[in-house]
């Protein structure tokens, strides 16, 4: 048999893959191991878990939510279709038709608050999307003061005269998508969100259509309103 080109490669095996130890769920310990168990190929849910579940995020954005559902009828609750979306999005699933699999995915199951069960996936593609159809103009302002209210909180006091950079970015657009404009500049279709940050701490973003540039008094003092209510 002719030599391996790299002889002092080692392969991953159960001797050599350290686990990854996450917070836990349910009483019951989260563990990711290399050659054992549920395989997943987005392990990285299990980091974004993390970063939404500490700071309490995901519940304050979830309670930024109106309810709109009749309760006793539930069965996919909202805060876990959020946590699964906000993920997804993140792993690079941005379209509801790409997730028909994922939903069974032990790793993004876990990120939306939920213990895995292949017998048990995530709600099917329409039930998130219904929610997104019902978003009213309030719903933006409260998110943006859910981000800057945990922004605030992030820091033992609101600072004194912060220094924000609002950076307008193209998002292209594909497909048929409404508002759909085409920008000059990017030489393409495409959105222009205003993203508005501190350093590099980011405090929200605002999605626009292309023919919008310089940011409005009204986002500016949207900002503004929750740190003064902090003092």
């Amino acid at each position: 048999m002719p030599r391996a080109l790299n002889s002092k490669a080692t392969a991953l095996t159960g001797d050599n893959a350290e686990p990854l130890h996450f917070s836990g769920i349910e009483s019951k310990a989260v563990v990711a191991q290399f050659y054992r168990g549920r395989l997943s190929t987005d392990a990285g849910a299990l980091l974004l878990r993390e970063l939404g579940e500490a700071p309490g995020l995901l519940t304050a954005l979830d309670l930024a939510i109106p309810v709109s559902r009749w309760l006793p009828i539930v069965v996919h609750d909202r805060r876990a279709m959020l946590a699964r979306r906000i993920t997804a999005i993140a792993l690079g699933y941005e379209d509801l038709n790409d997730h028909q699999t994922p939903r069974r995915d032990p790793a993004l199951q876990l990120a939306a608050g939920k213990v895995p069960d292949p017998q048990m996936p995530m709600a099917s593609p329409p039930t998130p999307c219904r929610p997104e159809n019902r978003v009213d103009r309030k719903l933006p302002i409260r998110i943006t003061d859910v981000l800057v209210g945990q922004f605030i909180a992030a820091h033992r006091g609101p600072p004194e005269s912060p220094i924000l950079d609002l950076d307008a970015t193209d998002d292209r657009i594909h497909g048929r998508q409404g508002r759909r404009l085409f920008r000059g500049y990017y030489d393409h279709h495409c959105s222009l969100p205003l993203d508005v940050f501190r350093g590099d701490e980011l405090l929200t973003a605002h999605l626009r259509p292309s023919d919008i540039d310089a940011p409005t008094s009204p986002q500016l003092s949207r900002l503004a309103q929750p740190a003064r209510n902090q003092r």
